[in-house]
C-alpha cells in the first residue's frame, strides 16, 4: 500500500471514529461495565413495533427496551486472512461473557426494572446465509427477524447509508472482516431477547460465603 493511500485510509478511519463517538453521545449509548472483554454497549429505547417473542413475552409498541451496540474497540482483531477457528472461539467466549455481564447489570439496576426486552439491529451479509444467522441467534437465546426492504426512494437511501456505515466501522476497527463481503448486497435484521430469557440464561446465581459453626458450638 502506498504512503498516500495509507494516509487516506488513516484519515478515513479517524473520521469514522469521531463520527461513531458523536453518534454514541446523540443516541445515549453508554458502557455498563469497565470489563475489557465486554463486547456490548447499551442505550434505552422504545420498541418501534409490537411483537411476541418465542418465549411468549409480548412487547407492545413503545415498550421500554434496551438497544445493544457492539463495543467496536473490544471486538477481537482478526488476522490478515479474516476470521478463523481461533478467532471464532474467542468471539463466542466474549459474547457469552458480555451477556452474563449484561444480565447482572439488568438484574441489579432499579432504573432498568421497566425494561421488557433487548434488541440489536445490524446489516447481515447475504454471503453467510440466513440459516446460519438463525442458528447462531437461537443458540444464544435470541429471536431474529429480517426487516423488509424499504419501498420509498428515501427509505432505500437510508438503508444504503446504514449498510455503508456498518462497512465503514468494519474497515476502521477490523478491516479483515470485510473479506468476501459486499455491503451493497447486505440485508437488515434485528435480534431480540426478552428480559426474562436473558436473566434465565445468563444471570449467574448469587454465591454467598459459607459460614462454618465452631466445633464447640452446641
Amino acid at each position: 500500500m502506498s504512503d498516500s493511500l495509507t494516509a487516506l485510509v488513516a484519515l478515513l478511519q479517524g473520521l469514522i471514529r469521531a463520527l461513531d463517538a458523536l453518534l454514541r453521545r446523540l443516541y445515549g449509548i453508554t458502557e455498563f461495565t469497565a470489563d475489557p472483554q465486554c463486547l456490548l454497549r447499551i442505550a434505552r429505547s422504545r420498541s418501534p413495533f409490537a411483537l411476541i417473542l418465542s418465549d411468549g413475552t409480548p412487547v407492545p409498541k413503545g415498550a421500554p427496551i434496551l438497544d445493544l451496540h457492539f463495543w467496536n474497540e473490544h471486538i477481537p482483531r482478526m488476522g490478515p486472512t479474516g476470521p478463523d477457528l481461533a478467532w471464532g472461539l474467542r468471539f463466542a467466549h466474549q459474547t457469552r461473557h458480555s451477556l452474563r455481564l449484561l444480565a447482572h447489570h439488568l438484574a441489579t439496576r432499579p432504573d432498568l426494572a421497566d425494561i421488557v426486552a433487548l434488541r440489536a439491529e445490524t446489516s447481515l451479509a447475504t454471503e453467510i446465509g440466513w440459516s446460519r444467522y438463525v442458528d447462531l441467534a437461537r443458540r444464544l437465546g435470541f429471536d431474529i427477524i429480517l426487516l423488509p426492504p424499504p419501498t420509498s426512494p428515501l427509505g432505500r437511501l437510508a438503508r444504503l447509508a446504514q449498510h455503508l456505515y456498518v462497512w465503514a466501522l468494519m474497515l476502521t476497527f477490523n478491516h479483515p472482516s470485510l473479506r468476501g463481503k459486499n455491503p451493497l448486497a447486505a440485508e437488515r435484521g434485528q435480534i431480540w431477547i426478552s428480559r426474562h430469557r436473558l436473566l434465565q440464561r445468563y444471570a449467574e446465581p448469587l454465591t454467598l460465603p459459607v459460614r462454618h459453626r465452631p466445633d464447640h458450638a452446641p
